[in-house]
């Protein structure tokens, strides 16, 4: 059972007096400021309370004895509800005289009960916690039942103006499933977002073609460019050969090497995966003093690099780190790999997202078979000239 005590601190500010705090006995102990200043010789600390000769007993007593009971509910309601101790929730609940809060928690403090509840991958937590800072942009400290239908399309609105479609789609998402997390909590009792469809739009995913990715590599190998754009060539290539993120990268170390096979988990899903190095992926290995594979530079950065090196190579297409992985699909499914491995190395949930990647180049041979009209052409022209 979690508790909590009063504690005067022993600093002393200009005025002689010095701040109450709680201690909240957690794992660890969680200190909240009381907002509230005593003067430290007329505090008992063993009743921990005012002296009763203390001039401001009676004013000060017995807003302490309100916090303390409040203080009381608020815990023992939260522990059983099995509900994650939130220090901003407390203060609102105790200090700010709202204990509404507990069954109307903040929505940082319900990610983050989802996030442990979940145990999900060091990506995954990131979008989480990068919800929590979007929708505060929409409302400071916004509760889970500020969230409606009407604020479900607010939010929509707000991320449409930094995003493209497809991710406004995905962080809409998983602000629905916070929504559903609430519901198993009983904190709602039915889905405000239900009438918000979301459908994911088939967008053009960029990826290299074989002679592209082999030109790269010959750029990489001849060191025709800088050291800083090799090193940013050089990691690239290692996605395009093994399909990693670019999270996952900067994650990778030695001690997820062991016999020439990266063993790590899925971004999304967190679930075991094996993937064998060929022998181009061993020779871009680019050890660190700590321990890390790559020398990996912002995703920002990254993609600056990457310009100016499809533009050294003659590539006229938008290069972004996230082609390296479409490369990587595409080439596997080109060269015969099942899309079932494929599925499986690229972590997809389902095998209809491995299968994006067949209408991709079902789509580039609908345009590569048009030159065939331009032998027709001269056909005609050559029986026209005869």
């Amino acid at each position: 059972m979690i508790t909590a005590k009063f504690y005067l601190r022993n600093r002393v500010n200009k005025h002689g007096l010095s701040p109450l705090y709680f201690i909240i006995h957690l794992q660890k102990q969680v200190w909240v400021s009381c907002d509230i200043f005593i003067n430290p010789h007329h505090w008992d600390p063993v009743k921990e309370t005012l002296y009763q000769n203390s001039p401001q007993y009676y004013l000060v007593a017995p807003l302490l004895n309100k916090f303390r009971m409040k203080a009381d509910l608020y815990l023992q309601q939260i522990h059983l509800g099995n509900l994650r101790f939130d220090e901003a929730s407390f203060k609102q609940a105790v200090i700010d005289d709202d204990l509404g809060s507990i069954e109307n928690p903040t929505m940082k403090s319900i990610i983050q009960d989802y996030i442990n509840a979940n145990d999900f991958s060091f990506g995954r937590n990131a979008q989480y916690k990068r919800l929590i800072s979007e929708l505060n942009d929409l409302k400071q400290n916004i509760r889970i039942k500020d969230i409606s239908y009407e604020t479900g399309l607010k939010f929509q609105k707000q991320l449409r103006k930094s995003n493209c479609e497809n991710t406004v789609i995905n962080k809409m998402h998983r602000l629905k499933a916070i929504v559903h997390f609430a519901m198993q909590k009983k904190l709602l009792k039915e889905d405000p977002l239900k009438p918000i469809k979301l459908s994911e739009i088939r967008g053009n995913r960029s990826y290299l073609t074989i002679d592209e990715l082999l030109h790269l590599q010959q750029i990489f190998d001849a060191r025709e460019l800088d050291s800083d754009r090799l090193n940013v060539l050089r990691y690239f290539l290692f996605s395009c050969y093994t399909s990693f993120r670019y999270t996952r990268m900067y994650q990778l170390s030695k001690d997820n090497l062991v016999n020439n096979v990266i063993i790590t988990e899925t971004e999304k899903k967190g679930s075991p995966v094996e993937v064998p190095l060929i022998t181009e992926a061993l020779r871009l290995l680019d050890l660190q003093p700590d321990g890390k594979l790559f020398a990996i530079k912002t995703n920002q950065h990254t993609n600056r690099m990457l310009k100016d090196i499809a533009a050294h190579a003659g590539i006229q297409k938008h290069l972004t780190y996230h082609c390296a992985r479409h490369t990587f699909a595409t080439t596997s499914i080109s060269l015969g790999m099942p899309l079932d491995v494929v599925k499986k190395i690229m972590g997809h949930k389902k095998r209809t997202t491995t299968e994006i990647y067949l209408h991709i180049m079902n789509d580039t041979i609908n345009v590569e078979m048009k030159r065939w009209e331009n032998l027709t052409v001269a056909h005609k022209a050559v029986a026209t000239a005869s």
